[in-house]
């Protein structure tokens, strides 16, 4: 009798082992199901999911702006041309400025030499805004931009600019201005009419 019952309790340890074990196997071919079956469902998705178009990049490459053609001016090469007179408009067809050039001598296909130079400036009701003189300088004609290594004078009508070099793109209208410079700042009187100087700075 005391057999039979290890032999009952043996055989119970055995079911419940094997019931436990028959329990975890059913639970990882769930797991595993599960899992097999988000690994295609996230297939799907993906294949469902449409590509990237090209196109907006294919646009924006479309719309970045072209260079700028070269510049021309009516100088020959290798002759000095005097008193030229060559007026500049934008995109839009308005007298931006105009160049009044003392001398001007073409060196090549790039670059233009010039004496006294005169460059006068207007704003967008055609009246001129400002004047740049700059004894000797060089223009680049695929930059656009004029170089002064001697001496400049900015002029406006409210400040006056010296200095000793100068950059300046005549696109952009942007440039710099270095070495020993000063600014006088005219205090305008509208009953007057007259400016006098007020402030004088000076700069690197």
């Amino acid at each position: 009798m005391p057999s039979s019952r290890k032999l009952l309790t043996l055989f119970a340890f055995v079911a419940a082992a094997s019931l436990a074990s028959a329990q975890q196997g059913g639970d990882a071919k769930k797991k595993t199901g599960s899992d097999s079956l988000k690994q295609r469902e996230t297939k799907k998705s993906a294949a469902a999911k449409p590509k990237e178009s090209a196109k907006p990049k294919e646009v924006a490459k479309a719309e970045e702006k072209k260079p700028l053609p070269k510049l021309s001016l009516p100088l020959p090469k290798g002759y000095e041309s005097k008193d030229v007179v060559i007026p500049y408009t934008d995109g839009t067809g308005k007298k931006s400025m105009v160049f009044r050039i003392g001398v001007g001598m073409r060196l090549d296909d790039e670059h233009v030499n010039m004496s006294n130079l005169l460059i006068e400036m207007f704003d967008e009701q055609g009246q001129q805004e400002m004047t740049i003189e700059l004894p000797a300088s060089q223009l680049s004609l695929s930059t656009r931009t004029i170089t002064g290594n001697k001496s400049v004078t900015i002029k406006r009508s409210d400040f006056q600019l010296t200095g000793q070099t100068m950059e300046f793109n005549t696109e952009t209208k942007q440039g710099w201005i270095k070495g020993d410079v000063k600014m006088i700042i005219f205090d305008l009187s509208e009953k007057t009419g007259e400016g006098a100087p007020k402030k004088e700075g000076k700069g690197s």
